[in-house]
């Protein structure tokens, strides 16, 4: 898998979906944190072939993709990265699985079951922030992974061959 990993990374730098996907998969597979945080690191910063800096991205996963990137940072010691791209993360997806999951880890308390994300995000809060701007909600394929609705392409809907048969 990690051969696909690194070819999908070279085809698509910067979809957002394949690099949050690296990173986890280094992170939890491969029991490797330190090349997420090495790649975190490095894309923090413009680099070469077009990637864009992790900060500057915008559109579908992006939200995920701060999440995951600032645990990393997080773990590799780049407080200041990590505090950036947590801040992002709780703009763009505050209410999302991530977030949850990773508020005990980003905010230093000891356990899940610790945490402060409930009393942080009351059913109250919820509500002020759908009058206050909304919240930011992402159609993602249930049985699929999304990374191949997250390029400039155009897509196609219907195979060449059920067009035809169709008579368009």
């Amino acid at each position: 898998a990690k051969a696909y990993y690194e070819k999908a990374l070279k085809i698509l730098p910067n979809n957002p979906k394949i690099l949050t996907e690296v990173i986890l998969f280094h992170d939890l597979v491969l029991q490797d944190p330190s090349f997420s945080a090495k790649l975190v690191q490095r894309r923090s910063q413009r680099g070469s072939k077009g990637e864009k800096s992790i900060l500057e991205m915008m559109g579908p996963g992006v939200g995920l993709l701060m999440c995951e990137a600032a645990v990393a940072a997080k773990t590799g010691g780049n407080q200041e990265l990590s505090q950036k791209l947590w801040a992002r993360a709780r703009q763009l997806v505050p209410l999302g699985q991530c977030v949850k999951n990773n508020w005990p880890i980003m905010n230093d308390e000891s356990t899940a079951e610790d945490s402060s994300y409930d009393q942080h995000y009351t059913r109250w809060a919820k509500v002020w922030m759908m009058f206050a701007g909304g919240v930011n909600l992402e159609l993602t394929p249930h049985h699929q992974a999304n990374a191949r609705f997250l390029v400039d392409d155009d897509m196609t809907l219907w195979s060449r061959s059920l067009r035809n048969r169709s008579g368009e």
